[in-house]
């Protein structure tokens, strides 16, 4: 008997740490279809002088979606976005930053359709004005005064 109640508890245990490593997991999309929904992290530092406030952003950002202000004060000039997911499919989210003195950054965060899940990267980013980028690695960007 006490053999059946260990096992009993240890199956116990074991579906609570499931349903409690699934709750946050959100298992529907916009059309109720249920489908797992996956997202990809993305870090922008911002050391230049000028803080930026977004202007446009369209795609598939995740939650947080990027930040409408990338603050140029230290500690607040670190900003982290993720992009959603989808298994098979291309995402993508774009994203466009303005700021005094004809500064603008625009950049695209992307995960291309592929055999592997999280393929993320930084594409197609440009600045102009007093500001420029640095990308270190494929998720990660720097901007600095010129």
């Amino acid at each position: 008997m006490k053999a059946d109640q260990t096992a009993m508890i240890l199956i116990l245990f074991i579906l609570l740490v499931l349903v409690t490593c699934f709750q946050h997991i959100p298992l529907s999309n916009k059309s109720g279809v249920a489908s797992l929904q996956l997202t990809t992290g993305f870090d922008i530092v911002n050391i230049s002088s000028i803080t930026l406030f977004v202007n446009s952003l369209q795609g598939d950002a995740g939650y947080p979606t990027p930040s409408s202000i990338l603050y140029s004060e230290e500690g607040k000039n670190t900003n982290h976005f993720e992009l959603n997911i989808k298994i098979w499919q291309s995402t993508s989210a774009d994203v466009e930053y303005i700021g005094a003195a004809g500064a603008k950054l625009s950049f695209k965060m992307s995960n291309p359709s592929s055999f592997t899940v999280r393929n993320a990267r930084f594409t197609d980013v440009a600045t102009s004005g007093p500001i420029r980028t640095v990308q270190y690695g494929s998720k990660y960007l720097l901007i600095s005064d010129i």
